[in-house]
């Protein structure tokens, strides 16, 4: 009996000693995470209202002039995403958390119409960006429909990105607002239907690049079909998906010539 006592006691023993064991097992993992977590987090960051007031001195708001929609932190980029509107518009910005400065400044309107208010104040206004790129382009705005204009940042620099189109063309233009210079410039030629026989049409185009590749229509998903005219040289650009790859064709818009083409598998 007594030694079915001591090994009753012994077991009981080890037991307790496992479960011991378990739970500072399970203590020390838990710590480990907690710090792991700390570590994560990024130190020396401004705080959450710092940033709403530098979003709002960039700007120019006061708190009282617009109403907060949300801030979110990415410890991705180290950024606070700040979105707040006013009558007119909705302003996104990020600030960087541990600088502080604007790395990024978007401004969308709510309405087109009877836009009227408080306004960032910039060395460019948003009619002389306008002017600015139609002057480059030697064009009217008569001769032109805008179909976007905001403000951004690219590469540290405030900008206009003004976009419109005539009857021949699409452009976008960035225009650094602080030195008025255009340091972004892309222009996209539309085909000119029915004033250029010389063009073998994006039909033509398509059915030449399907015909090299081995396919139908019905086998693929078409991702892009355009005329794209670079230093005066007229291409077309056609993109379809087939399976799992993507075929990319550049085809002289005159002779039908296959100049270049990529199969990429995504």
């Amino acid at each position: 009996m007594k030694k079915e006592r001591k090994i009753k006691v012994v077991e009981t023993k080890n037991n307790n000693i496992k479960l011991y064991s378990i739970i500072v097992t399970i203590i020390v993992i838990i710590l480990i995470a907690i710090i792991a977590i700390m570590l994560l987090i990024p130190k020396n960051i401004i705080s959450e209202n710092e940033a709403k007031n530098r979003a709002l001195t960039y700007s120019n708001f006061s708190e009282n002039e617009i109403i907060f929609l949300n801030i979110e932190k990415d410890y991705d980029d180290y950024v606070y995403e700040i979105k707040f509107k006013n009558d007119n518009y909705i302003y996104e910005v990020d600030v960087h958390m541990k600088t502080g400065k604007i790395i990024n400044f978007e401004r969308d309107a709510i309405n087109q119409t009877n836009i009227s208010g408080n306004e960032p104040e910039f060395a460019v206004t948003e009619e002389e960006a306008k002017e600015i790129a139609l002057k480059y382009v030697n064009l009217k705005s008569n001769e032109v429909t805008f179909t976007k204009i905001n403000n951004d940042i690219e590469n540290g620099h405030s900008v206009y990105e003004v976009e419109f189109y005539s009857i021949d063309a699409e452009y976008e233009i960035s225009i650094d607002i602080d030195t008025k210079e255009i340091i972004k410039y892309d222009i996209d030629y539309k085909e000119k239907q029915n004033t250029n026989s010389d063009y073998i049409g994006i039909s033509k185009a398509k059915e030449i690049a399907l015909n090299h590749a081995n396919l139908n229509e019905s086998d693929i998903t078409w991702h892009k079909a355009k005329l794209d005219n670079e230093y005066n040289y007229s291409i077309y650009e056609i993109e379809f998906i087939y399976e799992y790859k993507k075929y990319d064709y550049e085809i002289d818009a005159y002779s039908g010539e296959i100049i270049n083409y990529e199969i990429d598998y995504n």
